[in-house]
């Protein structure tokens, strides 16, 4: 690979996400206006002390969900960066760099997401800064064999350029 491919994620998805996140922010404004609901089936909405701690909760989360969609849309990055020096990931999950050299190997999920194997996944999770890099990339590790995971779907390219611009680099990997 001559040349560095920089992947962004695909701005509509994006966007989209955003505006039902601002949705569920005014829903649970709305229902914060209302309070408590004394006939509700369910016992934790009539509480006012648990129902303004989920609701307020909720709208935090929610609001803080459609301020990275806006992030993203307003200042876009790159998800993923495939270099001549090796891979790096930029995403909800945390952002991870390796070299080419770190890698054995790669394989595919699902026909189209990209597992990239590490030698030693064990010693990359170790190396993370600790706090949630550490345990993003152990969750990961855990759940896909890899922190380094790309998710084609998600970008705005066709994922067969992917495939072909990791298998340029790594070997493919039975799973």
């Amino acid at each position: 690979m001559t040349t560095e491919l920089k992947i962004y994620p695909r701005k509509a998805r994006v966007v989209l996400g955003g505006v039902m996140m601002v949705a569920f922010v005014l829903l649970g404004l709305f229902f914060l206006a209302q309070g408590p609901d004394q006939g509700s089936v369910f016992p934790v909405f009539r509480n006012p002390a648990t129902f303004y701690g989920i609701m307020g909760g909720g709208v935090l989360l929610f609001g803080w969900l459609a301020f990275y969609a806006a992030n993203k849309v307003l200042r876009p990055r790159p998800a993923v960066t495939l270099g001549a020096g090796g891979v790096a990931l930029d995403g909800f999950s945390g952002r991870f760099s390796a070299g080419w050299e770190a890698f054995s190997g790669y394989s595919l999920r699902n026909g189209r997401d990209i597992v990239l194997h590490l030698k030693d996944s064990s010693g990359f999770v170790a190396a993370q800064a600790p706090g949630r890099p550490q345990v993003s990339a152990r969750t990961l590790t855990e759940r896909f064999g890899s922190p380094f995971l790309i998710e084609t779907g998600m970008l705005a390219i066709d994922p067969a350029t992917v495939i072909a611009a990791v298998a340029d680099r790594l070997p493919a990997q039975a799973v």
